[in-house]
């Protein structure tokens, strides 16, 4: 048994035998889903299927561990500083306190364990991890969403750089994936704006929210017609960015990295007109010797930059060269693709092979920052007695070849299709809610890139937009689960006047949080038992999830999510959206609503 192997058994025995991973009944944190069959499913004792490991709760619970420490300590600095003299209903924290938020008809009684209460303003928190993760590239290389500032630049889909002007609070809506032709997907709210041209009888440009190419991104244009895909994002422009000062001239690194010796300065090509080239930028070149395609050239000087640089023995294309002029990433492009790459005819696209994974996505990265599409295909391959595995990354470039050798570039149809210049919207699925950031940028068309793919997505739309994500909060089940924590300190005698979610980032600063507050409100906790009740009362008369509607939009993250199930009581196929529909929101609306109507 290999180390790796030893270290990861020992983790995923820890994560089985951990208390997350062996709770069975439900509990305040499930009530609130948006799905009646999995709450049937976990009254019923179904086990879960299996899927993967519970590594993400378990980094979550070990974070909730240190912030109990962390509160703990606090009291006990508190008990310092009085002396001792102080008494435990005068803590400031009480920390991961059980509770008993309601009881089954049968019973039962529904118990959780809620994170923090602050005494002096009588309020229970709740934290949940935050995760803005979105990609964006910057003149200085890739941030992401969740960590942009007012000031921070980034860039428009005219390739120029622009300044974030305004960045609003993080918000809970309705979220969606969007996956286009060549992979790139994005996650995002549901009234993200996107910049797509439309088909009908040609192509228009319209300003669309994410929801809305949800509804219509597939039409059917006959009764017995396929779908046809209605949207496409146009290609951002060429990247504009001043000239780096950089170590090796990019088109000798291209040709190096391709087909150097990681060892030396020396290249072996039998291409006269590649090491012409080479030349031509100011390097000396020796005198071949090997034979065939072995034929070698030292390029003098460069085995010390190359040194330098930090290369030697450690191929890979420096960050500086991935944000440099259009020229420098041109040229390093060609250097590349006169050593590892080809021109397929038949496709009218531009292949580059390599067996370095980081190489192929950094060569992607170098491709739409110069408005290419570009996909990345993963082959096994052999040769000499061995089995690689390749990475090919297909482009169709245009307006630029992206050869200098006269055999590869003479193949080349620069002009490019209107494939090469667009990718289609292919799927937009819906998700589970997960934290969105809007910002502001000041590029004339309010459009700046996002992604890896470099996708061009319209800025914030609005005050309007923003103060409608205010009012939505935090979401129905994370919002459900908080006021039933309090009301289970309301019953334990303590007093309760607001309740909270405190949203910790799991990357970036404390800072990029976010906190969310409310007043106490004993109606939604009721409300959300009372749907809770109906749901047992139907399981318990039929003694499966028979007729109980599902939240498809949760089903890629259910435990009992089993695709394609005819058996209720082997798994869950999930549902239609319109079927599903009805379950959560409308039964958690009545319920609060005849709560409410009870209680005044």
């Amino acid at each position: 048994m290999s180390a790796q192997q030893a270290v990861y058994g020992m983790i995923r025995e820890a994560i089985s035998s951990h208390p997350r991973s062996l709770q069975k009944r439900i509990g305040p944190s499930e009530i609130g889903t948006p799905c009646d069959r999995r709450i049937g499913y976990k009254l019923l004792g179904q086990e879960e299927n299996p899927r993967g490991d519970a590594w993400k709760p378990t980094v979550g619970t070990a974070v909730h561990a240190w912030l109990e420490t962390a509160a703990q300590n606090a009291n006990l600095a508190q008990v310092i500083a009085a002396g001792g003299q102080i008494e435990d209903h005068e803590l400031e924290w009480v920390t991961e306190q059980a509770v008993t938020v309601g009881y089954l008809h049968d019973g039962t009684a529904i118990t959780g364990s809620c994170d923090l209460y602050h005494r002096p303003t009588a309020t229970v928190i709740d934290h949940k991890g935050l995760h803005v993760d979105t990609p964006i590239p910057t003149p200085a290389g890739w941030t992401t969403m969740g960590r942009l500032q007012v000031g921070d630049a980034v860039f428009g889909r005219d390739g120029e750089v622009h300044t974030v002007t305004r960045v609003y609070p993080v918000n809970m809506r309705d979220c969606y994936r969007i996956t286009w032709s060549d992979g790139t997907s994005i996650v995002c709210d549901d009234i993200h704006q996107w910049p797509v041209e439309m088909k009908t009888r040609r192509y228009t440009e319209v300003l669309r929210s994410t929801a809305q190419l949800a509804d219509d991104h597939l039409r059917h244009y006959g009764a017995a017609s396929r779908p046809e895909r209605v949207y496409r994002s146009r290609n951002t422009a060429p990247l504009e960015l001043p000239e780096q000062d950089v170590p090796i001239d990019p088109y000798v690194l291209g040709a190096w990295l391709g087909d150097g010796s990681s060892w030396n300065g020396t290249i072996s090509k039998p291409d006269d007109e590649l090491f012409a080239e080479i030349a031509r930028r100011g390097y000396t070149v020796s005198e071949p010797y090997g034979v065939g395609r072995n034929l070698t050239r030292n390029i003098y000087g460069l085995a010390e930059q190359t040194r330098i640089a930090g290369l030697r023995r450690n191929k890979h294309i420096p960050a500086i060269y991935l944000r440099g002029s259009l020229q420098q990433r041109l040229d390093l492009v060609r250097g590349l693709m006169d050593t590892d790459g080809s021109w397929n005819s038949a496709r009218n696209q531009a292949i580059f092979s390599t067996t370095d994974k980081q190489m192929a996505a950094d060569f992607m990265e170098l491709c739409r920052s110069l408005g290419w599409n570009a996909n990345n295909w993963e082959q096994t391959r052999q040769g000499f007695g061995l089995t690689v595995t390749a990475y090919d990354v297909a482009f169709n470039p245009h307006d630029h070849n992206p050869f200098v050798l006269p055999r590869k570039a003479d193949k080349v149809r620069v002009k490019g299709s209107t494939r090469s210049r667009h990718r289609t919207i292919k799927s937009v699925t819906k998700i589970p809610t997960v934290p969105t950031v809007c910002i502001d940028v000041d590029a004339p068309d309010h459009v700046f890139l996002a992604g890896e793919g470099m996708i061009p997505t319209h800025n914030c739309v609005g005050l309007a937009s923003l103060r409608d994500k205010k009012a939505n909060g935090p979401g129905q089940q994370y919002r459900a689960q908080v006021h039933m924590y309090a009301a289970g300190f309301l019953m334990q005698g303590h007093p309760v006047e607001h309740v909270a979610i405190n949203f910790l980032p799991q990357n970036g600063n404390l800072t990029d949080g976010w906190w969310w507050s409310e007043p106490f409100d004993m109606s939604i906790a009721a409300g959300a038992m009372a749907r809770l009740r109906e749901i047992e009362k139907k399981v318990r008369a039929t003694g499966s999830v028979e007729g109980l509607p599902s939240a498809d939009a949760w089903c890629a993250f259910c435990p009992f999510h089993l695709p394609g199930s005819t058996d209720l009581s082997a798994g869950c196929p999930g549902e239609t959206p319109s079927r599903a529909r009805g379950g959560f929101a409308s039964m958690v609306e009545d319920n609060t609503q005849h709560t409410r109507r009870k209680t005044a």
